[in-house]
């Protein structure tokens, strides 16, 4: 079995080989998505878009899920080569796959049976609940898929097989947007057709997933249907990966807070000019998060294999890659945010309320590096507790009170808008304080030298 191009390889060519994947492939994501909404709109209408705005928390916690035990798998998969120990690093994946059948088959049981009542408390209005409930029901039967998909490309890219998940996710973005106008318009199935093509996309990502199971080059030698269930193992896989999954959980509850304030003190405008400006933020955070995908591998693998100084190497790389990126891209945000909001609408108080919002979210950008990339580090070092308290302290700690306190004190939306770059300043200086630590024991620990 042969991964030692994890521990042999230059640093920067390896970074690069994983990243531009991840990259890649997260951006077509992003682009499929856009795309579903615009074919919905299109063709069915406005509240068709708002029936699925109104499932997204559904499709939330199946990407959390996903996340959760990708991330898991794939460090405890890197580690385990790292050390030589490779049948330790078999279970990860099988255990993953295990885990993954139980909690796809109990969302959807729970999933179909409550649905109305879920919907509700997502928010779901009269004349949203039939668009919601067609959609639901149907994107329900793909939990299975979906999470398959999620996690294994997570531990693809901890074998270092980077490039396979990314023509994984590629066949399955293509799908969809090639099937999406047949079943929603041809076929006039509406917002059901766009369920079933998201439904056919994932199963289509999961056969060739499975392509590379089962076939020659398969370095790990597991294969999905050789389930296992090992106390040890599955608890460190969900511990491990339970950061990811609070992070996206924190989001969705701070995605309600913020509609609720943004509407309180500045209206409706408020919460449209939010939702461009948010929407560009996901989109420049891509290599950012693609970037840590890529470094993940390389830091469980020679973690595991004692090689500390290509740890060391890996994380300078990667943190300079991060800044300069993020930095360049807030700057270009910032001083063009008129023209950026330009794309959306035109009113004068959307563009004048957009643009102020992208300077207050925008301004820390590059020093988030520092939160992202350290609580990622220790999720591949295998130390869940402190990964854990660096994603609760952004979101969980600094911003709801932020949020909730600021605009009572007489700052009204400022306030709103002041959470952001004091909850990214705060966090990103204690991630940044905890990256420095970890690099100072990995430097004093071992005297090897970088390969």
């Amino acid at each position: 079995m042969k991964h030692s191009h994890l521990g042999t390889k230059p640093i920067p060519r390896l970074l690069l080989e994983n990243s531009l994947p991840a990259i890649f492939a997260m951006f077509i994501n992003a682009l499929y998505n856009l795309v579903d909404t615009y074919f919905v709109g299109r063709w069915v209408g406005e509240d068709a878009i708002g029936g699925l705005t109104i499932s997204f928390p559904i499709q939330l916690l199946i990407l959390s899920l996903g996340l959760m035990l990708g991330v898991g798998a794939a460090s405890g998969i890197s580690r385990n080569l790292g050390a030589g120990e490779n049948q330790r690093a078999r279970s990860f994946l099988r255990n993953a796959v295990f885990l993954g059948a139980v909690l796809s088959a109990i969302l959807t049981f729970v999933g179909l049976v409550f649905t109305q009542p879920m919907l509700k408390l997502f928010g779901a209005t009269p004349n949203l609940m039939g668009y919601a409930e067609d959609y639901v029901k149907i994107v329900l039967w793909g939990t299975f898929p979906s999470i398959f998909v999620l996690s294994t490309n997570h531990m693809l890219r901890g074998e270092g097989q980077a490039y396979f998940g990314m023509i994984s996710m590629l066949i399955g973005a293509i799908s969809n947007i090639l099937l999406d106008p047949i079943f929603i318009h041809v076929l006039k199935m509406g917002v059901q057709g766009a369920a079933i093509a998201t439904l056919i996309s994932q199963i289509f990502s999961m056969i060739f997933q499975n392509s590379y199971f089962y076939s020659k080059r398969n370095l790990l030698g597991a294969r999905p249907h050789e389930l296992a269930f090992d106390k040890e193992i599955a608890s460190e896989i969900v511990q491990v990966g339970f950061p990811t999954m609070i992070r996206n959980a924190l989001a969705s509850i701070m995605a309600i807070l913020l509609n609720r304030y943004l509407g309180f003190y500045g209206g409706d405008v408020a919460i449209s000019a939010y939702g461009v400006v948010n929407r560009v933020n996901s989109f420049v955070m891509l290599p950012s998060f693609g970037i840590i995908q890529g470094l993940q591998p390389i830091v469980g693998y020679n973690y595991g294999a004692k090689k500390y100084p290509r740890v060391r190497h890996a994380i300078q790389l990667a943190l300079g890659a991060m800044v300069s990126v993020l930095l360049l891209l807030s700057l270009s945000m910032m001083l063009f945010s008129k023209e950026m909001m330009l794309f959306f609408g035109d009113s004068r108080e959307f563009l004048e309320l957009g643009s102020t919002m992208m300077k207050y979210i925008f301004i820390m950008l590059p020093l988030v590096s520092l939160q992202i990339l350290s609580s990622s580090l220790f999720q591949s070092l295998g130390q869940p507790r402190p990964a854990m308290v660096i994603a609760l302290l952004r979101q969980a700690v600094l911003f709801i009170p932020l949020l909730i306190i600021l605009p009572k004190i007489g700052l009204g939306l400022t306030g709103i808008l002041l959470a952001f770059p004091i909850s990214d300043f705060l966090s990103s200086l204690y991630g940044g304080l905890r990256l420095h630590q970890v690099y100072q024991t990995l430097k004093d620990s071992n005297p090897l030298a970088d390969g």
